[in-house]
């Protein structure tokens, strides 16, 4: 809430059942007071209305209230391989497929895939940061994933990540390939292991949590992008 801006009006939340955490029994006959993106108290009808009198009663019947779920991995994209025409194969097959999807927007893709999480009831989600192209284009798809959480209201953690071994190819194997197959098989880094750092230097900053207070919006952590092929299992 800016200075001088009015507080929120408080909101009554009045479900046919309420659930409020994990291991907690359903709670029929109870309430939910909500200001702005604050729960104030949770109750009987009787106890909300004398803590907010002047609140707005929002009754939602044969509703099952329950806390904002967390998507532990996921790389927001609101396309799957399916609406590309990619059908499911086994994984050798499927990986060949993979290069045939075509071009989409980093940024509308991500904003469908935030508000597709908050319809669907998450709240909180790990976002598994990966691409192949450039410095540039990966700090592009950075920024469209914090405009599409900021948009959305969904809270999140960032994980920037890189392969450090071939993903798609085994090394060993894309070198024995003729030129063709090898530059349709095995993608191009537009990032190295060794530049990485330089990348999350910069990145880091365009995360930053919203110095306004903004609680809508994104962390930033490091990870591995995937865990590539390897030797010797």
């Amino acid at each position: 809430m800016t200075e001088g801006s009015a507080a929120p009006r408080a909101l009554l939340l009045l479900p046919e059942i309420l659930v409020t955490e994990a291991h907690a029994p359903a709670e029929p006959g109870r309430g939910v007071l909500v200001a702005g993106e604050r729960i104030e108290a949770i109750g009987s009808r009787a106890e909300l209305e004398r803590l907010a009198p002047d609140a707005e009663v929002v009754p939602l019947p044969g509703a099952v209230l329950i806390p904002g779920l967390v998507d532990a991995h996921s790389h927001l994209r609101g396309l799957s391989t399916l609406h590309h025409g990619i059908e499911d194969a086994p994984l050798e097959r499927w990986i060949v497929r993979l290069h045939a999807m075509g071009a989409v927007d980093p940024a509308a893709d991500a904003l469908i895939a935030a508000v597709d999480a908050v319809t669907t009831g998450i709240t909180t989600a790990q976002i598994l940061q990966h691409g192949f192209g450039d410095a540039s284009s990966y700090l592009g798809g950075v920024v469209a994933t914090r405009d599409a959480l900021v948009a959305a209201g969904l809270h999140a953690e960032v994980i920037l990540g890189l392969t450090d071994q071939a993903e798609f190819v085994p090394e060993d194997v894309a070198a024995a390939l003729p030129p063709a197959r090898r530059e349709w098989l095995v993608p191009t880094r537009g990032v190295t292991p060794d530049g990485f750092a330089e990348l999350v230097t910069a990145a880091r900053p365009l995360l930053d949590p919203d110095p306004g207070g903004d609680p809508a919006g994104a962390g930033a952590g490091v990870g591995a992008g995937a865990p590539g092929w390897r030797r010797g299992f």
